[in-house]
């Protein structure tokens, strides 16, 4: 199986929205907008996010995958 099938746009895509979904629940259960947007899972989330986006940039780069998509 080709690398460039595993880690691409689509993976960062999902892994955006699971982002947004778990926000949008943690808004729903505490009811505190601030509180879930500065938590410290959100920073976690965004240092996740910007290092798989860091890491295909890379390896476009280097060219080891083709494209994004």
């Amino acid at each position: 199986m080709k690398l460039e099938k595993i880690i691409n746009g689509y993976m960062m895509i999902a892994l955006f929205l699971l982002f947004i979904m778990g926000r949008l629940l943690d808004y729903a259960l505490t009811m505190d907008f601030w509180g879930s947007v500065f938590s410290s899972s959100t920073f976690y989330h965004l240092v996740a996010l910007s290092t798989y986006i860091a890491c295909m940039i890379n390896m476009k780069r280097r060219g080891i995958i083709d494209s994004y998509w």
